[in-house]
C-alpha cells in the first residue's frame, strides 16, 4: 500500500484574539480527556486551556510507561497507564507544549498545548473548526501549528449579533498551506 501523504490539519489550532471576555479566561472545572487508543493517542496534538485538568485515559489493552520531560509527575502517576487508571495534570503557561512519550515504544507520542483562554478550536480532517460561545464583535484569527503561529499577521473576522435561535455560521478567513504541506496524489 502507498504511504499516505502527511496532513498537518490534525496539529493545527485556530485561536481568536481581541477583547477576550472574563468567562473565556476561566478554565472549565471538567477535565479535558486525551485518549490513548491502542498504541497511539487519538490526536497527535491536544489543545487545552491553561489551568484546566488534562486527563489521560487509556482505551487500549496495553499499559504503556509514559514519560514527559516538561511534567515530571507524568512518569510518577501515569506509569504504567493501565486501562482502568486515569492520569491528571495541568499546564501552567500560555503556549506551553508538553510531549508525552512511551518508554520502549517510540511511535507512541502525543503533545498537549495550552492556550490562555477558551476561544480556540482544533481543525478536523475536513479542514473545519468550530469555536463555541464567541461574543459578537471584531476578532482576529490566528493559526497555531508546530510550535509557532502561521502566516504574517492575524486575519480579521466580524461576528454579528445573534438574532433568533438559529445562528448562521460566520465565514472565517482561510489560510493557504505552503506547497510543502499541500496534499499530493499518491501512487
Amino acid at each position: 500500500m502507498p504511504t499516505a501523504a502527511y496532513d498537518p490539519r490534525d496539529e493545527m489550532v485556530v485561536v481568536l484574539t481581541g477583547d477576550i471576555p472574563e468567562a473565556a479566561k476561566t478554565p472549565s472545572t471538567q477535565p479535558a480527556i486525551y485518549q490513548l487508543v491502542g498504541e497511539s493517542f487519538e490526536r497527535t496534538l491536544f489543545a487545552v486551556q491553561v489551568g484546566r485538568t488534562v486527563r489521560l485515559v487509556n482505551k487500549g489493552r496495553d499499559s504503556p510507561n509514559l514519560r514527559s520531560k516538561q511534567i515530571a509527575s507524568v512518569a510518577k502517576s501515569c506509569s504504567p497507564l493501565n486501562p482502568d487508571v486515569n492520569c491528571d495534570f495541568k499546564l501552567s503557561k500560555n503556549l506551553e507544549v508538553v510531549d508525552i512519550r512511551a518508554q520502549g515504544n517510540p511511535h507512541l507520542h502525543g503533545r498537549v498545548v495550552g492556550f490562555e483562554h477558551s476561544l480556540f478550536a482544533q481543525v478536523n480532517k475536513a479542514g473545519n473548526y468550530k469555536i463555541e460561545d464567541v461574543p459578537p464583535g471584531q476578532w482576529k484569527v490566528r493559526i497555531w501549528y508546530d510550535g509557532r503561529w502561521l502566516g504574517e499577521a492575524e486575519k480579521p473576522v466580524r461576528v454579528p449579533k445573534r438574532r433568533g435561535r438559529h445562528d448562521k455560521p460566520v465565514k472565517g478567513p482561510t489560510y493557504q498551506l505552503p506547497n510543502d504541506f499541500a496534499k499530493k496524489p499518491g501512487k
